[in-house]
């Protein structure tokens, strides 16, 4: 198993039925994988956005998560037993409760070249495994609509035989098909949520854990592709979901090296929260508002405006932005 530390900058999406006992106990949202930059994809996200204060991955050596059984290499079509596991000692933890443990997972397969999805994961649906695909909503316009993730479901976060509970080791099961074709290097990214439920997400006691692991076609090995260029314009998209209720994502493009301010208003004009304010490179970038405040407080709903300034603008873009708990 291989660790990685990236900065997080990846979109967020809101979907229905959230809880805070469990990052989203119907399954997280896309991009919490924790995945590094790919071809003109920038980091994707990961579940300390909610669950861990200090924003560190891999952190605490009491646990960890693995994908296993990735193939060296794979054959075009062909079907891979994979799994996931996910394992924290309890005994060590000075958050750890007396209350059923939670556990949860997100995996994506990414093409190296063009930063999309590649193969197809299939869900068993053998107990105690409830698995789902996630995708994206029709007409997003994240740079990451490309992706697909497979994760666990409500059913798999609630059993009391399943992963409800548990001690660990944690282990979830599926299988990959490969591409139909030679697509040359092939990523997993997959991150972990290990809870102690005690349905307090920022109280501390929940750890986030990432692996990533990689495939070559077999008529490839040791063959270098070479990463996809990337052709970037100074756009702001709008941001997704909006109404928000909980996060909305913001996705932009640098063309030109330079300051770079995005940042959200109330109707009065007065910023509410600095999303990012410093020198970026030309490449396309995710980020994401929580509805909070710059002192961390919790804004009102209403009606807000988020703002981009960057190299290449004429003048400021921005989009009236709807907050509703």
């Amino acid at each position: 198993m291989r660790h990685w530390l990236v900065r997080a900058t990846a979109s967020a999406v809101l979907i229905g039925g959230a809880s805070l006992a469990f990052a989203y106990s119907t399954g997280p949202p896309p991009t919490r994988t924790h995945g590094f930059a790919v071809s003109n994809k920038p980091p994707e996200s990961d579940c300390t956005i909610c669950h861990q204060p200090t924003g560190l991955v891999n952190a605490d050596p009491n646990g960890y998560v693995s994908i296993v059984g990735v193939p060296q290499a794979y054959t075009a079509g062909t079907s891979y037993a994979l799994e996931v596991h996910l394992d924290y000692n309890w005994s060590q933890d000075p958050f750890a409760t007396a209350t059923p443990r939670k556990w949860g997972f997100q995996i994506t397969a990414v093409n190296a070249i063009s930063g999309d999805s590649s193969g197809a994961f299939v869900p068993l649906g053998i107990p105690p495994d409830s698995l789902q695909i996630m995708r994206w909503p029709a007409g997003s316009l994240s740079i990451f609509r490309g992706r697909n993730y497979l994760e666990h479901t409500v059913a798999d976060y609630h059993w009391g035989e399943n992963q409800d509970g548990q001690s660990g080791p944690i282990v979830w099961h599926f299988n990959w098909v490969a591409p139909d074709a030679d697509s040359g290097k092939v990523y997993f990214f997959a991150a972990g949520n290990a809870a102690n439920g005690d349905s307090c997400s920022v109280c501390g006691g929940d750890h986030i854990y990432a692996d990533v692991e990689s495939t070559l076609f077999a008529g490839d090995l040791g063959v270098f592709h070479p990463p996809h260029p990337g052709n970037f314009h100074t756009s702001f998209e709008p941001p997704y979901p909006n109404p928000m209720a909980r996060c909305t994502n913001f996705q932009f493009e640098i063309a030109e090296e330079g300051l770079v301010d995005l940042a959200i208003y109330d109707l009065q004009g007065r910023k509410v929260r600095s999303i990012v304010h410093e020198r970026l490179a030309p490449s396309s970038y995710g980020n994401f508002w929580d509805g909070t405040n710059d002192s961390h407080m919790k804004a009102r709903n209403g009606v807000y405006f988020v703002r981009l300034i960057a190299p290449g603008l004429a003048k400021p873009m921005s989009y009236r932005l709807v907050l509703a708990r």
